[in-house]
């Protein structure tokens, strides 16, 4: 994986698209709302892999079903960062796991009848790619 290798995934139930909220100060913003996401940055762990993990550390949830989106490149003309992007479904807690002490994130439950409103609200690109995905299919 190139070093700057991370994913996303859209993690969703029959009521909820689970996304974030978290500072993020490079760009200004107190509360940026996202999907949750990570870094690939363990060794010999696959892409899914670091995605069943990640979601348990972010938002306490694991997923009974996975599904590979899409592979993209952030922005090829200057980085050469590349996201895995997930579906997660079939949500349910993940067991022995709390949400990293750490992290400074808000788990959001957005309802799925308010999602146009998520996507108006979110400025982050690989979130925005998931939660379109999300608009157009339903």
């Amino acid at each position: 994986m190139a070093p700057g290798s991370r994913l996303g995934f859209l993690a969703i139930d029959e009521q909820h698209v689970w996304l974030t909220r978290q500072p993020r100060e490079v760009v200004g913003d107190g509360a940026s709302l996202e999907i949750p996401a990570g870094k690939l940055d363990v060794e010999g762990e696959s892409p899914l892999q670091t995605g069943q993990r990640e979601l348990a550390e972010e938002i306490g949830k694991q997923a009974e079903s996975w599904r590979e989106l899409f592979v993209f490149f952030t922005s090829p003309g200057f980085s050469d960062e590349r996201v895995w992007l997930y579906l997660a479904t079939d949500l349910s807690d993940a067991p022995d796991t709390e949400p990293d002490e750490d992290e400074r994130i808000e788990i959001v439950p957005w309802p799925l009848s308010r999602l146009d409103d998520a996507i108006t609200e979110c400025e982050d690109s690989k979130s925005l790619i998931a939660l379109l995905w999300l608009a157009q299919r339903r």
